[in-house]
């Protein structure tokens, strides 16, 4: 959602999200978020995704071994997408980008970052007080 929300407030309505629960699905297109019912896993949905206007996938399945599988499918597919994926663990992002993504991301790594970034920002003046470490 994070990930969407920043992409499409820079590049607007050309964003889809995509999710297999339609309970979710229902979620966001409440929200008003352009997101479809689909299983990226699937190979019926990729036999009939139009991946030629799709310039960049971001595979943010809660498993490594599913985004394998969308990687495979979408290989499968011929499928001329630049693709970014989120990993759970340091070890996934090898695996992800020996099986051909753009650029593999550890999730806990960067959302740690984004969030001292985050208190960074808010906190700015207190931290300046504290000064720069002494070395």
């Amino acid at each position: 959602t994070g990930a969407y929300d920043h992409l499409r407030a820079r590049y607007g309505d050309r964003i889809i999200g995509l999710d297999s629960n339609p309970d979710t699905v229902a979620s966001h297109q409440e929200a008003g978020r352009n997101v479809i019912l689909g299983d990226a896993t699937d190979s019926d949905f990729w036999a009939r995704a139009h991946t030629a206007k799709v310039g960049l996938a971001l595979l943010a399945l809660p498993k490594v071994s599913a985004n394998l599988d969308t990687l495979q499918q979408m290989a499968d597919r011929r499928a001329e997408v630049k693709i970014a994926a989120v990993a759970q663990f340091a070890d996934e992002v090898a695996m992800l980008e020996e099986a051909g993504v753009d650029l593999a991301v550890d999730n806990f790594a960067e959302a740690g970052a984004g969030f001292a970034g985050h208190v960074q920002q808010h906190f700015a003046a207190d931290l300046a007080e504290l000064g720069a470490p002494d070395g």
